[in-house]
């Protein structure tokens, strides 16, 4: 089944796309309101990796320090790749979903490396990106124990002396593995 749907991916990318610069954009994206997502996108992954203007491309994050080092990560390790575009969902006004593949094609099979998901946000008439895992949290509870930042839905009963005793059995556990000097 994976075999099939791989093939899927593969053969859809090479019949339905377009190729720009190790970039394939899908037809079927070519609406109003993808438009200034794909642009914006072409834009990121054609700043170098290590440039400073890739994180002003970003929300904030409350989860990482540098929310776009996660999809960097991905499109430096698979090089040989193409970036395909598989859909773009309009959420609401301002927020859509983006979808993106990285398939490699040959001898006719598609090879697929990753499948990642990020979110494409209009502020102040402005597009930029944002992490999934930020916006799926957003209603969360979050409660800190000692060090620990524990981040859980509304509906979860979170018991704080069980939190507590696991934070006690590591400070416990962590002297068998300290590194003494002698």
């Amino acid at each position: 089944m994976k075999l099939l749907f791989l093939i899927f991916i593969g053969w859809c990318s090479f019949s339905y796309s377009q190729e720009k610069n190790n970039f394939f954009l899908n037809y079927t994206l070519k609406k109003n309101n993808s438009t200034d997502v794909l642009d914006k996108f072409y834009e990121f992954i054609n700043v170098p990796l290590n440039n400073s203007v890739n994180a002003t491309l970003w929300v904030e994050s409350k989860f990482f320090k540098h929310p776009e080092n996660d999809i960097l990560d991905v499109i430096y390790n698979a090089k040989n790749h193409k970036i395909t575009i598989l859909a773009i969902n309009t959420i609401d006004d301002k927020r859509s979903l983006v979808k993106i593949a990285w398939i490699k094609s040959s001898n006719g099979y598609g090879n697929l490396y990753a499948i990642y998901n990020l979110f494409a946000v209009k502020i102040n008439n402005k597009i930029l990106f944002e992490n999934v895992l930020d916006f799926n949290v957003k209603n969360f509870k979050i409660f800190n124990v000692d060090e620990i930042e524990y981040v859980t839905y509304k509906e979860y009963f979170f018991n704080h002396n069980n939190a507590k005793k696991m934070v006690n059995f590591n400070k416990k556990k962590k002297f068998i593995f300290w590194k003494r000097d002698y």
